[in-house]
């Protein structure tokens, strides 16, 4: 190679190298301004994204207005973890919102939703907030999730690569791929192993014990409970395949539900909507405003319904089979 030969493939090299730290210096600084939530709530992106939009937060540290103020209305309390506490949405996008804002303050509505919440730390949850409060809810809207029984598995571990992690408190672009290979890699073990757990009887029969101490709870408060069941909505096979734990935990409750209660199965609203729109995002597998909205219309009809005295006879929902009402041995 001739000295003019290497001085051209040397400033070629240089060239490169340039372009490649402008190149990631630019994105560095695009993500640095860029602010959307994740599946977990963990990375920097997603920190910025709950620092600008985790709002309001009331005086018992829920998502929600303050609980002060509120009139002698019939009172309807929210249960759930992240879905209804709305990650990954505007409050004002929250089916809980949307379901109160029908009611233009003709009820009180408390949301007590918890992120990471699962029927045990709900059963707490609840309780504390009925003793603390002294309130005696008509309705209880109570959110589930693939994830509740998550005190019946093990969790998986994960450990990033050690440069990468070293990488990331430095780095948006480290810190967002080690998000990324945490929510695919832990995400997918995750999840199987609650699929599992649905699927082995003396787990599910231990968690199917918890969620009636949670409603025996709710029925000891005089509550109506509608049971709002969702699937995992990443994907069209996690969403048909989340049919065997919906059916199985639908079942359960109207075994042991009280007349006046309903069960809602999210399926069928979830399925209307192609993938992209039922999630938040690509990363965020949260149900998305979108949906929301749909599940706030059917929510509000059936609590004016139940408070005018006027809900079903019988089992079924005409025109809706995604509703069910509660068995009543004397009908």
């Amino acid at each position: 190679m001739t000295l003019s030969s290497r001085k051209r493939a040397g400033f070629l090299a240089l060239t490169i190298v340039l372009s490649l730290a402008i190149a990631i210096g630019v994105v560095e600084i695009l993500l640095r301004n860029l602010s959307f939530s994740n599946a977990t709530g963990t990375g920097k992106a997603s920190q910025r994204w709950f620092a600008e939009h985790w709002k309001p937060i009331n005086e018992l540290g829920f998502r929600d207005f303050s609980i002060r103020g509120k009139g002698y209305f019939s009172k309807v309390v929210f249960v759930g973890d992240s879905f209804t506490s709305g990650h990954g949405v505007l409050f004002e996008e929250t089916y809980y919102y949307q379901t109160a804002k029908a009611f233009q303050g003709r009820a009180n509505f408390f949301n007590i939703g918890l992120n990471g919440g699962s029927t045990r730390s709900e059963y707490q949850t609840y309780r504390q907030f009925v003793s603390n409060t002294g309130i005696r809810n008509r309705w209880v809207v109570h959110q589930y999730f693939g994830n509740d029984i998550e005190d019946h598995i093990v969790r998986p571990g994960w450990r990033p690569p050690a440069l990468l992690a070293a990488l990331s408190d430095y780095s948006e672009i480290a810190n967002s791929i080690q998000n990324y290979q945490m929510i695919n890699s832990w995400g997918r073990q995750y999840i199987e192993a609650l699929f599992q757990a649905y699927e082995d009887t003396p787990r599910f029969e231990a968690h199917a014990n918890d969620l009636n101490s949670l409603h025996d709870a709710m029925y000891a408060n005089n509550s109506r409970i509608i049971f709002l069941v969702f699937p995992f909505l990443h994907s069209d096979a996690a969403l048909a395949r989340s049919q065997r734990y919906v059916q199985r935990i639908g079942a359960h409750f109207l075994t042991h539900c009280r007349p006046g209660s309903v069960l809602f199965d999210v399926s069928p609203l979830a399925s209307s909507l192609p993938q992209k729109r039922r999630v938040v995002n690509m990363l965020d597998p949260h149900p998305s405003a979108e949906l929301h909205a749909l599940i706030a219309r059917d929510l509000a009809e059936i609590l004016r319904r139940g408070m005018r005295g006027d809900l079903p006879k019988g089992e079924n929902w005409k025109g809706k089979d995604y509703l069910r009402m509660c068995p009543d041995p004397q009908t």
